[in-house]
């Protein structure tokens, strides 16, 4: 039994009436191609899919159109268009092998215009030279401008900083894309157009801009921690070693100093890790008393002409020396002490009074006949100014009570003393 007829059908869908090339002049033609089983009394059957499309470009040769996925019957060819400023295309479906029918046909003749010009691209903002303050390692931006091109019409704007570029957003002739501007200084932004026949901006638009560090950077002691009291050495000479770190996410530090809270001058500290990540400073100590030491670290900001000075942050460390000992008087009872002891035992109630000129007494302890010291009552004022403790006194004979105040410095005073003579009563 013959294979049934069937009848092809061509349409060129693009270009409609002219065709807008670039200096390459290449174009595409854009082709619906179908077929259709005749049956029996002439009516339509199933649809078919040509065997293949022929492209012809102004009574040329014959090459094969590509069918592509979507939408359903579509076939495309690329092609280069002549000298002329007429172009005259002929499409051919034809049948598959294994069945009978003339192809379908469709012509068109279509202008053709040669765009050889690039796109116009403009930035509108940032303006040249702006500068912007950034905290930190990195800036975003908003970069925008305008972008026209005729007759092809723009495909898309590349914008970027340096070498590196990607697609903006482009609608209706203006663009915008956001960018990172990364560390401290000059940073060149450029555009570039391109249109739909493959004209690009060349050069591209540039804009130079500005970052520059207005961000703190960071500074912390990290031994020794907290205030220090320490014990003036006798041979009258101290150097306290104080370390740290130090970081800045911006322009980076320049340098760590100190100073004495009395001088007026700052000195450089020693650089341990790369870039002042950690520091190290040895600080003599002038005498006793009560000194504070400042460190400052300094980043590189100012290194940009137009940033008068470099941002800072600072730290402190406060230094108690103490020559001066701790003095403690028993005030009541006045040694020796006679007692009598009636029944097992009595209490004697012993208060003095302690100071110290230069550091906080933290406690004051007692003994009794050498037995482990323990602590006494501060009294109302806590500072240990006034202090007292209870002692119970069961046995004869003479009993040696010793108290003695210590400091935050762990110094110890030398012990005052209280006898207690015990009597039994006869």
């Amino acid at each position: 039994m013959p294979n049934p007829p069937v009848a092809m059908f061509a349409q060129i869908t693009s270009p409609v009436t002219r065709v807008i090339i670039g200096p390459d002049r290449r174009f595409r033609v854009s082709i619906d191609a179908w077929g259709q089983i005749v049956t029996t009394g002439g009516g339509g059957g199933p649809e078919i899919e040509p065997g293949r499309v022929l492209v012809s470009l102004s009574g040329g040769g014959f090459s094969e159109a590509t069918k592509v996925p979507s939408p359903p019957r579509r076939w495309r060819f690329s092609g280069r268009a002549g000298a002329s400023d007429k172009l005259d295309i002929e499409v051919r479906a034809e049948p598959p092998p294994d069945l009978q029918g003339q192809p379908g046909v469709a012509r068109r003749t279509v202008d053709v215009v040669l765009d050889d010009e690039p796109p116009e691209v403009e930035i509108d903002s940032p303006a040249e030279q702006d500068t912007f303050p950034m905290e930190g390692s990195q800036f975003e931006i908003t970069v925008t401008g305008a972008a026209s091109d005729s007759p092809a019409g723009v495909a898309r704007v590349l914008v970027g900083v340096g070498v590196t570029s990607e697609r903006a957003d482009f609608r209706d002739g203006r663009w915008s894309k956001k960018l990172t501007l990364e560390g401290i200084g000059r940073h060149r932004i450029m555009a570039r157009g391109v249109d739909r026949v493959g004209n690009e901006s060349d050069p591209p638009v540039r804009r130079t801009v500005r970052t520059v560090d207005v961000g703190d950077p960071v500074i912390e002691i990290t031994s020794p921690r907290g205030d220090q009291h320490l014990v003036w050495p006798g041979d009258g000479d101290m150097v306290l070693e104080v370390e740290g770190t130090a970081g800045d996410d911006g322009s980076g530090v320049a340098v760590v100093e100190w100073r004495l809270e009395s001088e007026e001058e700052f000195l450089p500290a020693t650089e341990v890790g790369r870039d002042w990540s950690e520091w190290k400073a040895h600080v003599p100590i002038p005498g006793p008393g009560v000194h504070v030491i400042h460190f400052r670290c300094r980043d590189k900001a100012d290194a940009d002409p137009s940033v008068d000075s470099p941002n800072e942050d600072t730290d402190q460390l406060k230094v108690l020396a103490d020559d001066s000992p701790e003095a403690i008087e028993i005030v009541e009872p006045h040694s020796p002490h006679p007692v009598i002891i009636e029944e097992d035992s009595v209490t004697v109630e012993v208060e003095g009074t302690a100071s110290d000129a230069v550091m906080d007494i933290i406690r004051v302890e007692w003994s009794l006949d050498d037995s482990d010291f323990q602590a006494a009552d501060a009294g109302e004022n806590e500072d240990w100014s006034n202090w007292r403790f209870s002692v119970h006194v069961d046995r004869p004979g003479n009993l040696q009570i010793l108290v003695r105040a210590v400091d935050v410095s762990g110094q110890t005073s030398a012990p005052a003393e209280l006898v207690v003579q015990g009597r039994e009563v006869v």
